[in-house]
């Protein structure tokens, strides 16, 4: 639930744009259908969705009182600020279901409004592909567009990370496979530019190297059959996604090992052994988490402590593999707020998807479906949905797809009218229209809230980014300082003071202290390093040792590192650690 950011502008950077403007649709969006007349929401579907997202919030505001979580006030406020506006998102596409829901048979709107938010989607999943294309085809493109790590379609102008690109590419499939099916009237009429289409995010997928993305068109595959099986016809784009995709790995494959493309990133198609590593390294990672659950399975370790509590407590790996994120929505849960709290959370994600299974008579429904599962498949293989490019979207599909369902288990209309194409009635036993408009302006605030939060977050992020600019004519100190102005943002603050002088016996007290304290946001092996020969300097041999050792696990290159520079530092304390990570032993933490 937890993410360091190192860079003058960065994801967070974006988030915040991205949250500005899901904050404007949300609120223009929510308000103008509080005026809609005689505007239904199914109240169970509703208030589900709105517990779904409300549970974590307050277990959270619990953590923050009794000290729990993370010691930094501004990360809890935003993984807040997260939930809040997920769930307002949610809800406002149980709206938009609703008031398609009253719209007649002869109007196009709510059709077209849907097309154009289909059409955009894949404009964007498509430009993120050419751009990681681009990137392996080593074509000459701005730092904004490139990874530092040269993980394809991963960089700042981009995604973080290829597995998030290849998701995005899915994401997209889906969404042009719903224009050119959509009940009999297909919005993408040209059939060249949708094959043009469906090759580049095939091939960017490949490119990716992302399994969860070859797992992701396998489904879409099945989809495939399923849909051909209901219509009594072939859906050829679905059926042909994983042949396509395999054909455009085995020739990935092949012209990386004859280094036709020579493309020197960290991963290659061709390296078949980054993935097994890779599978090798997720396995740690769940080990150590449920290893945290069974050690804490009450209350957890506490919201954005899973990095601190894997590097510290003696878990059944022999690896300091840190990681901020459990790669399982449901293990992060039950590290970081309890296994109670991640068994209740999904139990009501399980009613939800219960109640609203009759969605999946329509086209729609199941599309929406296929897009949560592949959001949710995500989640359980890769990093949470802690963001916001697929929580968002992610949140207002599952908004839609609820009230479907609930119109459908109510039996509203008949299933074979399809919610996005026709009028789909107003009568139903939970739904009523007087308070509908309420809570649909309720959700307008909530926009509007979004709005000023995100304004807020930029504007306090720009205190702090200019510490880490490489380039700067303002000296270190001088913008480390302006930093400590942040928020929400103290975090990064107290990370490049951490890093801003070396530690000596003058300076070893305070940057301890702080090492304590980002411990618990960032233990990279520099905060490590830092920690352990703060720790000898001050007396506390047996915290320097621990953390000397679990930094010598984690990287050697940097213990060695740090041995020589105890070594050479001459005084008692130093010479003995260094000493120490000479032939280093399990120390427990103390």
């Amino acid at each position: 639930m937890t993410t360091c950011y190192t860079r003058a502008y960065n994801a967070l950077h974006l988030e915040m744009f991205a949250f500005l403007g899901w904050g404007v649709l949300t609120a223009v969006g929510a308000f103008g259908l509080s005026k809609t007349e005689d505007l239904r929401l199914d109240r169970p579907a509703a208030a589900y969705a709105g517990l779904l997202f409300g549970l974590p919030v307050l277990v959270l505001l619990g953590q923050q009182a009794f000290g729990l979580a993370v010691p930094y006030f501004g990360m809890v406020v935003i993984a807040i600020y997260y939930l809040l506006v997920a769930g307002c998102t949610c809800l406002l596409g149980g709206f938009a279901a609703a008031w398609f829901r009253g719209l007649p048979l002869t109007s196009s709107l709510g059709f077209n409004l849907i097309n154009a938010a289909l059409k955009a989607f894949v404009g964007v999943a498509v430009a993120s592909s050419l751009a990681g294309i681009a990137q392996y085809l080593q074509v000459p493109l701005p730092e904004f567009l490139v990874s530092p790590l040269n993980q394809i379609g991963a960089s700042y102008g981009n995604l973080r990370q290829q597995n998030l690109f290849a998701l995005l590419g899915v994401l997209g499939l889906i969404a042009l496979i719903v224009l050119r099916s959509t009940a009999g009237r297909p919005q993408w009429r040209s059939d060249g530019l949708a094959v043009l289409v469906f090759l580049t995010l095939l091939i960017a997928i490949v490119l990716s190297t992302s399994r969860t993305g070859a797992l992701l068109v396998g489904i879409i595959s099945i989809w495939g059959l399923v849909e051909s099986w209901r219509a009594r016809q072939l859906m050829w784009m679905l059926l042909l996604a994983l042949p396509t995709y395999l054909l455009f790995r085995y020739i990935a494959v092949q012209i990386d090992l004859q280094g036709l493309l020579p493309f020197h990133g960290t991963n290659r198609p061709g390296l078949i052994s980054t993935a097994l590593e890779g599978d090798y390294w997720r396995q740690i990672i769940w080990t150590k988490s449920l290893a945290l659950v069974r050690s804490h399975p009450i209350w957890g370790v506490g919201f954005g402590n899973i990095a601190y509590a894997m590097f510290t407590e003696t878990l059944p790996v022999p690896s300091a593999s840190v990681t901020e994120h459990a790669h399982n929505i449901f293990l992060q849960m039950a590290v970081e707020l309890g296994a109670p709290i991640a068994a209740a959370w999904a139990f009501v994600l399980a009613i939800l998807i219960v109640r609203s299974r009759h969605a999946l008579r329509s086209f729609e429904g199941r599309s929406l479906a296929v897009f949560l599962l592949a959001v949710m498949i995500h989640s359980l293989l890769e990093y949470p949905l802690w963001y916001a490019y697929f929580l968002l979207p992610g949140a207002f599909a599952l908004g839609v797809f609820t009230q479907i369902g609930a119109l459908f288990r109510t039996e509203i209309r008949a299933p074979a009218m399809s919610p996005m194409n026709g009028s789909l009635g107003v009568d139903s036993a939970s739904a009523v229209p007087n308070k509908a408009a309420s809570y649909a302006r309720a959700v307008g605030i909530g926009g509007v809230s979004t709005i000023i939060l995100a304004l807020f977050g930029l504007w306090d992020y720009a205190k702090v980014s200019p510490s880490y600019e490489l380039n700067s004519s303002v000296p270190l100190p001088d913008r480390v300082i302006q930093s400590y102005e942040s928020v929400l943002f103290l975090n990064l603050a107290d990370y490049s003071a951490l890093n801003l002088t070396g530690v000596s016996p003058a300076t070893a007290a305070v940057q301890l202290r702080l090492a304590n304290r980002v411990a618990h946001f960032r233990f990279d092996p520099q905060v490590a390093a830092t920690h352990a020969a703060a720790a000898s300097l001050t007396g506390q041999m047996a915290l320097a040792k621990a953390s000397a050792y679990r930094l010598w696990l984690k990287d050697k290159d940097a213990a060695e590192r740090l041995r020589l520079a105890l070594a050479g530092s001459g005084l008692p304390q130093a010479l003995e650690l260094s000493a120490f990570l000479s032939k280093p032993t399990f120390v427990p933490w103390p």
